[in-house]
Parts: C-alpha cells; structure tokens; sequence
C-alpha cells in the first residue's frame, strides 16, 4: 500500500469517482481540505482509501484486494483511528466509512477489524428538471 503525497492526489480522481457525491472527497483531492490517500498502486490503482479530517472515510475500488486490506487496518489501527481518539470532540468516538460498493461493508467488518458496524442509508439525489426556470426572478431583493 502506497500513500500519495499532495501533489499526486489529481492523479486518482477516476477511481475516487464512486464516491464523488461526497464533496468532501472531492475537497480532499482538489486539496481544499486537508486528508490523506492510500492506494494499491500508483501506476494503475484498483483500491483506495481516503480520510478526510479525522472521521470520515472512503473505500474505492476492489473490496477484495486481501493485501491492500491487511494494509489499511494496520494504518486505522496504528495511526488514524489513535489520532480520532485525541481529538473525540470532534469525532464523539465515531468514525463513517463511505463505499459504493456493498462489498465494502463485509470487508469493514470482516478484514478492517471494525467490531459492530451499523450500515446508514445515504440518499443521493439527482437534479434532472428545472420546473421553475425563471426561478431566480422570483426571489425578492434584499434590503
């Protein structure tokens, strides 16, 4: 497993695509906000990991890539989860992990050593029609 410096972040955008609707991943790798990524591979990466702030994370790519996984436990268990619990104001014990695939979720549980994970649904909603087209009009001056 490979941690990408900042200057390398662009270089994994495809794969970071799964889960775009977060726009904090998006910040990540437009390095708006700080985080760290990992990756099987630099040349050709087809797993990946990203921590934003010190809570939430995503998975990308292939859940059964057995050696990457062994690898980000090691790094949850030694490095990010330990610097979480420092600062609990911020996370209140909580970490998210943010997938696509559902594959993901047994691999959380089974390989990452995360002990109970509670799955939440997220939405992601599509804006396809603009009903109101002079909508911008409508809204009255300020003041």
């Amino acid at each position: 497993m490979i941690e990408l410096q900042l200057d390398e972040f662009n270089n994994v955008r495809e794969l970071f695509s799964e889960v775009e609707y977060s726009l904090n991943s998006l910040a990540v790798i437009a390095r708006v906000n700080s985080g760290r990524i990992w990756v099987d591979s630099k040349e050709n990466p087809t797993s990946g990991m990203m921590v934003d702030n010190i809570w939430s994370y995503y998975l990308v790519g292939n859940p059964n890539n057995k050696e990457f996984n062994t690898s980000i436990a090691k790094v949850l268990k030694n490095e990010t989860f330990p610097a979480g619990r420092k600062e609990e104001e911020k996370t209140h014990g909580d970490w998210v992990f943010y997938f696509e695939q559902n594959d993901w979720f047994e691999k959380v549980e089974s390989e990452l050593g995360i002990n109970d994970p509670v799955p939440l649904k997220r939405y992601h909603y599509i804006f396809e029609e603009l009903l109101i087209p002079d909508w911008r009009a409508k809204i009255p001056k300020g003041s």
